[in-house]
């Protein structure tokens, strides 16, 4: 929740802001994409998983995090969208072409720097003003990395399915 509006995805692939008091949506985003079978809808900073449809559009596991009038949320198809919190509109999304692995896990933003783990066992760590990689290249894990990650005092912690804990300098 920020400034007041709810924000998560729904079994029909859209991120959808609501308002609590008016119990109205003032947007929703739709996602196309080849369908999958899960759904989860995270809140408070976990996920809770809900229910199966299948063919959704666009699965989302984790919550969103809103900063600075900006949603950033990732999807079960490997995308991450930066999208406008007023009006839901696609600002950015990462990678512009393609896709990397499914996005379990919440992404956390610290000092304009997205940090969001997937399934393809890297941990990404993305400038969210020039859209890139604020490192050399993404951080490679031995397994999927469905953990949200935690940014304290300049170091990045997180956790794998190769059943390791990594902590990790956030600035390189």
């Amino acid at each position: 929740m920020a400034d007041g509006m709810l924000y998560m995805g729904s079994m029909e692939g859209e991120v959808l802001a609501i308002n609590p008091s008016s119990r109205s949506a003032q947007f929703s985003f739709p996602q196309e994409s080849e369908g999958e079978w899960s759904f989860s809808f995270g809140g408070g900073g976990q996920g809770s998983f809900l229910s199966c449809a299948p063919a959704v559009q666009v699965s989302f596991y984790g919550s969103p995090v809103v900063v600075d009038g900006v949603v950033y949320i990732g999807t079960g198809t490997g995308k991450i969208f930066a999208l406008n919190a007023t009006a839901g509109y696609d600002i950015w999304e990462y990678p512009r072409d393609g896709y990397i692995g499914s996005i379990v896990g919440s992404p956390v933003i610290d000092n304009g720097i997205l940090y969001v783990g997937s399934s393809d066992g890297n941990l990404y760590a993305i400038d969210i003003e020039t859209r890139r990689l604020a490192w050399d290249s993404p951080f490679a894990t031995g397994d999927d990395i469905w953990a949200t990650p935690l940014v304290q005092d300049g170091v990045v912690y997180f956790g794998s399915l190769d059943h390791k804990f990594y902590a990790l300098d956030a600035e390189t």
